[in-house]
């Protein structure tokens, strides 16, 4: 997939719904954060990994573009010490800023709740005015745009789950303050 077709996917959407388990999702990391993502994985070396943060960095801006974004969140994403106490702190700070715009919605699925309907990965969806919803897998080394109708309906039953199991938006800040403030007393 070239950057260039998911740039001119992310221009065209009206909404964007992501889900992810493991890490803040990239519309919502900071450079700290990217970084020390891109640092871990096995696919990015030490030369390239500044250009690939830019390239990140001028994705989130196509954010602004977007008229409504939710993002839903495992807690173990926001517990897991990407780059230490303070790169992470900074990073869940940041995220509470950004939950905090008009047209960011932060929802955060409790690890209390245990097994859930997003045990398969992270994805996006992205719905338009005048096209039928995409939703797009990211790898490691790839990604993948799913367009077939079963498809669609499939992840729109895991974001209905995911929905019906993630904190309301207060509770979710409310989270977020508190595991920022946990991080804090640790650096």
């Amino acid at each position: 997939m070239r950057l260039r077709t998911v740039v001119e996917h992310l221009n065209a959407a009206a909404t964007m719904t992501c889900w992810h388990t493991h890490m803040v999702p990239l519309f919502l990391q900071t450079s700290d954060y990217m970084r020390a993502v891109l640092h871990a994985s096995s696919t990015a070396s030490g030369d390239e990994l500044e250009a690939r943060v830019q390239a990140r960095l001028a994705m989130q801006e196509l954010l602004q573009n977007v008229v409504k974004s939710t993002f839903v969140i495992h807690e173990l994403a926001l517990r897991l010490m990407v780059g230490g106490a303070e790169v992470q702190s900074a990073q869940v700070l940041h995220l509470m800023f950004m939950a905090n715009r008009q047209n960011i919605t932060v929802r955060i699925v409790p690890a209390a709740n245990g097994a859930h309907a997003g045990l398969a990965g992270p994805f996006t969806r992205l719905t338009f005015a005048k096209y039928e919803p995409l939703i797009w897998v990211e790898t490691e080394n790839s990604s993948l745009f799913a367009e077939a109708d079963a498809a669609i309906e499939g992840y729109e039953r895991v974001i209905r789950a995911l929905d019906d199991d993630a904190l309301d938006v207060d509770a979710s800040k409310e989270l977020m303050v508190r595991l920022y403030e946990n991080l804090c007393v640790n650096y």
